[in-house]
């Protein structure tokens, strides 16, 4: 579902957004749209980059649970 958005920018910006949108199919809104799920993506990154700093373990443990399973298996 399309939510309509009013948004305002300098002249600069203004230009770039059409610019831009205007090589891709949807337009402006199609272009927009895709600057926001990059931006969506990359804050998902620096929130997983942090959760792995936090449980440094977590890898080995994973790795240790995993052959653990393996071995159980023969």
């Amino acid at each position: 579902m399309s939510e309509r958005l009013s948004v305002s920018f300098d002249e600069r910006t203004a230009a770039r957004v059409r610019h831009c949108g205007a090589r891709i199919p949807g337009g402006n809104s199609a272009y927009l749209a895709r600057l926001v799920r990059a931006d969506e993506l990359r804050e998902a990154g620096e929130a997983m980059t942090r959760w792995y700093a936090a449980h440094p373990c977590f890898v080995e443990d994973s790795e240790a649970e995993r052959i653990a399973a393996l071995d159980g298996d023969r």
